[in-house]
């Protein structure tokens, strides 16, 4: 009951006050009732955006992976990703059946999503590219389809006159709700194709 009640107060004086004074506030984890163990969600107060969902006793996240069209190529034929040095903080997210949308950076356009099969690795002889995870295609296209029809529903990209700056690094979490739109566009672009 106390635990329960405080993470209500916490959430309150977030939601209300997180941009005023509180920025620690705004990214908190809430207990979801009704459940045999318990179960957290992380997601962002303010805009209600949620990037991480459940899936068995998992939580699982949703990503964006860039690079340049020669490199996807190469790496859906290998069945792995690779980041440098600096994203092994941030890689240390993502996890067995997490997905990602593939997109192509110089084209401004999507190839497909992808699966995420295991969880980060080093590969220690790589000196540039240590850091990697194993992945396959879940719903990959013959050619990439432009992002540009979506920039103005997806919730990340707050500066819709320069959304290019968020697709630069080669990997960045988005919301559920923005993966799902794109995932629903790659959808219907594969079956009109086919």
């Amino acid at each position: 009951m106390g635990f329960e009640f405080l993470l209500t107060v916490v959430g309150y004086i977030g939601s209300r006050f997180s941009m005023i004074r509180f920025p620690f506030l705004s990214n908190l984890y809430t207990y979801q009732q009704h459940s045999d163990k318990p179960k957290y969600v992380n997601h962002h107060i303010d805009r209600g955006e949620i990037s991480e969902i459940r899936v068995g006793d998992r939580l699982t996240n949703r990503w964006l992976l860039v690079a340049d069209d020669q490199t996807w190529t190469t790496l859906v034929k290998s069945g792995f990703w690779k980041l440098g040095r600096r994203y092994k903080r941030v890689s240390r997210k993502i996890r067995r059946e997490d997905r990602a949308v593939a997109y192509v950076k110089y084209f401004s356009a999507i190839y497909g999503i992808v699966k995420i099969t295991s969880e980060t690795y080093e590969n220690k002889q790589d000196v540039e590219y240590p850091v990697r995870f194993d992945m396959e295609p879940e719903v990959f296209l013959s050619e990439p389809i432009s992002i540009r029809p979506l920039i103005n529903s997806l919730s990340f990209i707050r500066n819709k006159e320069r959304w290019y700056g968020y697709f630069q690094t080669s990997l960045r979490k988005v919301p559920e709700k923005d993966f799902e739109l794109i995932r629903g566009y790659v959808i219907r672009e594969s079956v009109k194709n086919k």
